[in-house]
């Protein structure tokens, strides 16, 4: 897992968080975290925990759509 996130560019900090957060069942909190660092959001950024995948792709989606519509 940690070599799948250091190759997405993820910054060993985050990884630490998010393998400590999956190694105590924290899901939500590790899967918040990947977001944050995927769509380059501040920690927190996104304002609430991913708590499933759906959620995470609709998210993914009015960023993207708020990133385009100012180009």
């Amino acid at each position: 897992l940690q070599q799948l996130l250091k190759n997405c560019g993820i910054h060993k900090d985050n990884i630490k968080n998010m393998v400590n957060y999956a190694s105590n069942n924290h899901y939500n909190k590790a899967c918040s975290i990947f977001f944050d660092c995927m769509h380059k959001l501040p920690e927190g950024g996104l304002g609430e925990f991913i708590t499933h995948p759906n959620e995470y792709f609709d998210e993914s989606r009015k960023l993207y759509s708020r990133s385009s519509s100012k180009k």
